[in-house]
């Protein structure tokens, strides 16, 4: 095991115990071998997927983090559309015309 796995496993031991939230550490084989399912559990647990060039936690964004992540005004307008579209607002618009 490398120091600095070591060092993560502290600092998430000490992370999980403060904050009464399960870990699990994987590899990136388990991960990719059972995705959805660390996806789901990403929701109430802390998953740590490492191999050996580090380690990465899998965290869920929320709608703040979102917005930070993108452009505020992109963001703003593709939360209007999704709201026009909820509301019923919508203009279909045939394949065929799309090049016209």
């Amino acid at each position: 095991m490398s120091y600095e796995f070591i060092i993560l496993m502290k600092r998430i031991i000490i992370s999980t115990v403060k904050n009464k939230k399960k870990a699990s550490i994987i590899s990136v084989t388990q991960f990719r071998d059972n995705l959805k399912s660390f996806l789901d559990r990403a929701k109430s647990e802390r998953i740590i997927v490492h191999n050996s060039k580090g380690s990465f936690a899998i965290v869920p964004l929320d709608d703040a983090e979102i917005d930070i992540t993108y452009n505020k005004e992109w963001v703003t307008t593709m939360r209007k559309s999704v709201n026009e579209a909820k509301a019923g607002k919508l203009t279909n618009i045939s394949v065929n015309d799309l090049w016209k």
